[in-house]
């Protein structure tokens, strides 16, 4: 599943847009998928044989040990510190990091098609919280840790577009979150790297990459965002989270142009339902300008 042994394999690598433009091909009129029987076993064995449980063990393992090196920690736990750190070669990072993009990938499609796959509500919660720690390593204080490097920006990426994929196709976990748990997601969303990614030792290449990395963290975090607001949510929560959208859209000199149309996509999607529909938010919509947002940003875009 991870080894390269040419440079064009990164093309051909399998993502969720094309797995679900694949499903919706295959799709009857009331959304279901059709499989045949053989279809139906070769699923069931892939679940009984444990092949997604070692794939998200494997992602999980490579995570933890970041953390680990990052904060000189061997005993397993992720809230401790003893700061010590030992640095990783640059060459190992890159494929550390590869391993769990494509990893990341692999679990996004099981989500997709191995319906049956952490259905339970007790294993989504614990792997959902898991992920919420690893977001929370990550941070100093209330905001990401840039300096010490705690988890490189490509896991925390990795890591982001995983909990997307869990939310997206495991829906139940939407009731699982809770108010501290949407503030970490904000946060992320409020990432804003220091213009010289200063106190960190690093070539350009390695900086361009960490911004890429960080405008797709905020991305994710904007459609986790957007699947949870598609549940019906009290109005204080839908302008928490406006306010901080629009905090990101203000940022026209260093918000990066996908993350400005995630959030304008997601923004249209919170306010598109109907105005005798209680959950609209329109009064949201209305004292925070939203629209003056928008038109404020179609220029930039």
């Amino acid at each position: 599943a991870i080894e390269n042994d040419d440079d064009d394999d990164d093309d051909m690598v399998w993502g969720l847009e094309e797995e679900e433009r694949l499903l919706a091909s295959g799709k009857g009129l009331g959304g279901e998928v059709y499989r045949n029987k053989e279809d139906e076993q070769l699923f069931n064995t892939i679940i009984s044989s444990g092949v997604p449980d070692r794939v998200l063990s494997i992602f999980g393992n490579v995570i933890l040990s970041l953390i680990q090196n990052g904060r000189g920690n061997d005993n397993g736990d992720v809230s401790k510190s003893n700061d010590v750190k030992h640095d990783i070669p640059s060459v190992v990072l890159e494929d550390l990091s590869e391993i769990l993009t494509k990893y990341g990938i692999c679990l996004g499609n099981i989500l997709c098609n191995l319906g049956e796959w952490k259905s339970n509500e007790s294993d989504l919660t614990s792997v959902w919280n898991e992920f919420l720690q690893c977001l929370r390593a990550a941070m100093d204080g209330e905001k990401v840790d840039y300096a010490n490097k705690t988890l490189p920006c490509s896991a925390i990426s990795a890591v982001m577009s995983t909990m997307n994929a869990f939310l997206r196709f495991r829906s139940s976990l939407a009731s699982c979150v809770n108010e501290q748990d949407l503030d970490l997601i904000l946060s992320y969303v409020l990432l804003e790297a220091p213009l010289s990614m200063s106190g960190m030792e690093i070539d350009a290449n390695s900086d361009r990459q960490d911004m890429e990395d960080i405008s797709d963290i905020q991305k994710d975090a904007i459609g986790l965002l957007g699947i949870l607001c598609s549940e019906p949510h009290p109005s204080q929560i839908n302008e928490k989270i406006c306010k901080v959208f629009l905090i990101v859209l203000s940022r026209i000199h260093s918000t990066s142009t996908k993350v400005m149309s995630e959030i304008l996509n997601a923004l249209m999607d919170i306010y598109a339902l109907d105005e005798d529909d209680p959950n609209n938010h329109e009064n949201v919509f209305r004292d925070n300008h939203v629209l003056d947002a928008f038109q404020k940003s179609v220029p930039v875009l």
